[in-house]
């Protein structure tokens, strides 16, 4: 695999040994860094259970470590999962952090659709580092080899703006070079979608379905485009469609499908990121996106389950990547490239200037000197790094209960495990009853829209009027 991506494909070819090799040495990496930086949390859950670091030799040692609740999160308080040093530099004004330990411009709130108080909201820190590691591994969720799939470089966000996915899912469109338009909340359904036309979006973030907590849906949107002679809403104009949140229905899959636009549909939460990404090749179940996470689906014992069988989802923030400055990752580009025989000018002058020398008055060996002495320094300042911030091991955050299914060789060339449903129901602080599932609205769906499709109801959801509730 590359030097420090969770980026590379080949994450995603690794046999079960492999994978398990990989993950269990940064998840034991993650656990001895929480522990030598003093996470309040993490030292107190390994003392009530009898713990040390010893403990953990191998893979199997895995489930000795207890799940974290969001009971239990909320109990020790935010702040006792984070390092002693981000508790001291949060009260300086961060000083004395290195870069990617930094701590991202935006916090992140976590609480979902189960969210009644505001005391259920808690508060969960990325770090630089810890941030650009979701963003690479959710961009290889996207992206996939066995088939070109364009990330927009303009993306119209139909989520109520300041609820908690959009942000996650601009980040992935921002870290590839992108910018966003957010819908006002003030729009009505035709006029978001003229100002998605109006500003040549090349991509749609949305959820699926409406939902009162999240925001208008994808139904919404087509029903704005019934230019049949001119349809906006094909592949020639947007590129793809990214969803999360509520569930991707197949008749919503097909609806777009049918323009030529695919949907991808990211699985997670704001504890963790989107850890999960909908296969091409069978769009309604997830492949897992290891690296920056372990994820794990597990019994009430918080035992593994065997393949086929239902479980809790629990996820592990265990890696983040730590990259060197633009300065001297142009300069390894150059240097390489130069090695291999490309003489650009820019290339060879921007080498040339800060060397001292004129690269093409070298010889082969002296060549070779600086193009190994720039790597070597390339390769140390570019690794995978223990997540940094907030400390979040096995924890039960998404309350997701959902069908593990062993990883097994995929049409798509994947060889993770894939899971279907990712249902809403309870997690281990509570029981199925203890959450009620959010009602879903979608206006209109009795009457086809103008381009000939029939507007369906997504499985299991109620038309209902929010309004005033």
């Amino acid at each position: 695999m590359g030097i420090n991506s969770l980026l590379d494909f080949e994450i995603d070819e690794l046999t079960v040994g492999e994978r398990t090799e990989f993950l269990w040495g940064l998840w034991r990496d993650q656990l001895e860094f929480a522990l030598i930086s003093g996470t309040p949390a993490i030292v107190q859950i390994m003392n009530d259970a009898g713990l040390n670091l010893g403990d953990f030799k191998d893979a199997e040692d895995l489930t000795k470590f207890p799940v974290v609740t969001k009971r239990k999160f909320r109990e020790l308080g935010d702040g006792a999962f984070l390092p002693r040093k981000y508790q001291d530099a949060l009260r300086d004004w961060q000083e004395g952090l290195e870069d990617y330990e930094r701590l991202h411009v935006f916090p992140r709130f976590t609480g979902g659709t189960s969210v009644e108080r505001l005391e259920d909201y808690t508060l969960i820190r990325w770090s630089n580092s810890d941030w650009l590691g979701a963003m690479q591994a959710s961009t290889r969720g996207i992206k996939q080899q066995d088939r070109e799939i364009v990330i927009p470089a303009n993306t119209f966000v139909n989520y109520t703006f300041d609820h908690i996915a959009a942000p996650a899912f601009t980040g992935v469109v921002i870290y590839n070079g992108g910018t966003y338009v957010p819908r006002h909340l003030n729009l009505s359904d035709r006029d978001a979608f003229e100002m998605l036309k109006l500003k040549g979006c090349d991509g749609i973030i949305s959820p699926p379905a409406s939902n009162k907590l999240k925001g208008n849906g994808l139904l919404e949107l087509l029903q704005g485009d019934n230019d049949l002679d001119d349809p906006y809403l094909t592949r020639e104009n947007v590129s793809l469609v990214i969803v999360s949140s509520t569930p991707l229905t197949q008749e919503i899959y097909d609806l777009f499908a049918a323009r030529g636009i695919p949907i991808k549909d990211g699985g997670g939460s704001t504890d963790i990121g989107a850890v999960m990404w909908n296969c091409t090749h069978d769009p309604l179940k997830f492949h897992t996106i290891d690296g920056n996470v372990l994820n794990e689906v597990v019994d009430r014992d918080g035992n593994p389950v065997d393949d086929g069988e239902s479980g809790l989802f629990l996820s592990s923030r265990i890696a983040g990547v730590k990259e060197p400055d633009p300065f001297l990752t142009q300069l390894y580009k150059d240097v390489t490239a130069i090695v291999a025989g490309d003489y650009m000018h820019q290339g060879v002058a921007r080498v040339s200037r800060i060397i001292g020398r004129d690269v093409r008055s070298l010889g082969h060996d002296e060549l070779m000197a600086v193009a190994i002495g720039i790597e070597q320094e390339y390769q140390a300042a570019s690794v995978i790094v223990p997540n940094q911030a907030t400390q979040l091991l096995r924890y039960s955050g998404l309350m997701n209960e959902t069908r593990y299914l062993a990883a097994e060789a995929c049409g798509c060339g994947k060889t993770t495990p894939k899971f279907v449903g990712l249902n809403r129901t309870h997690d281990f602080d509570g029981k199925p009853e203890d959450l009620v599932r959010p009602r879903v609205v979608v206006a209109g769906v009795d009457r086809p829209d103008a381009s000939g499709y029939e507007l369906g109801l997504p499985d299991g959801c109620e038309v209902g009027d929010m309004r005033g509730k």
